[in-house]
């Protein structure tokens, strides 16, 4: 079956608004101070409101034109698979610049890696116009496989710096926000993995397994709190220095 339900497609849209949303702030917060880390930070966000974005209206197309002859929602999840991949290189660039100081040889490193993820997506969204019957995210579940492992990786990579340079600090105000960016990388581990069963799932015919809400529950938990860490807004500051 390729029908899209109702309750997806409105989940699917609430975690794009208030994903929007955080990237909204985080570029208030980049017009005010023009550093690299806020610019990686923004980019990741803004790649991951455009991957929740495509895969919403692909939803939202699927369910109001229906979704058997022309499958949207394959084309808006393919989309949003090289967002996502696309959203990689921007955390591996934030790692480097705010933890592993490492050199450009680290970075270029995981941009390959995610690259093939990247040309993987691409191909599959031209494949898709050939074909553009329903059960294309069915036949390229592994890119999703792919991007789970490599995203993985990554984001294993962010939380265990994160959790290093908090244990190293004793203020309280920067110990908070780097368990706050570690607690990030482990929210999108979890997102990426949901993803990936969820995928496995849709190969054998299942839909919109509980996968799927957890999955984008997670990213959405993940990015808000990946703000909070980084950017420490004003009332969040005043919250940390008062229960010291």
């Amino acid at each position: 079956m390729a029908e899209v339900i109702l309750s997806a497609v409105i989940f699917e849209t609430f975690i794009s608004v208030m994903l929007i949303i955080v990237f909204i702030l985080i570029l208030m917060k980049y017009i005010q101070r023009k550093k690299k880390p806020v610019l990686y930070l923004l980019l990741t966000f803004a790649s991951f409101s455009l991957a929740s974005l495509s895969s919403a209206l692909g939803r939202w197309l699927g369910y109001f034109l229906g979704n058997e002859i022309v499958a949207y929602t394959d084309i808006g999840n393919m989309s949003a698979f090289l967002l996502l991949a696309v959203s990689n290189c921007f955390v591996i660039a934030f790692v480097e610049i705010v933890f592993a100081n490492k050199g450009v040889d680290f970075v270029l490193a995981f941009i390959g890696i995610n690259g093939i993820a990247i040309g993987m997506s691409i191909e599959a969204i031209i494949y898709w116009f050939s074909d553009t019957s329903f059960g294309l995210l069915a036949k390229k579940f592994y890119i999703m496989i792919l991007l789970a492992l490599i995203s993985l990786v990554t984001y294993i990579i962010i939380s265990v710096y994160a959790f290093k340079e908090a244990k190293m600090n004793t203020e309280k105000l920067p110990k908070t926000g780097f368990n706050l960016i570690a607690i990030y990388g482990i929210c999108v581990s979890i997102l990426f993995v949901s993803f990936a069963l969820d995928s496995v799932m849709a190969s054998l015919g299942k839909g919109y397994s509980p996968f799927y809400y957890i999955g984008w529950s997670f990213a959405l938990a993940g990015v808000f709190l990946g703000y909070l860490g980084y950017i420490m807004p004003g009332w969040l500051k005043k919250f940390i220095q008062k229960r010291s």
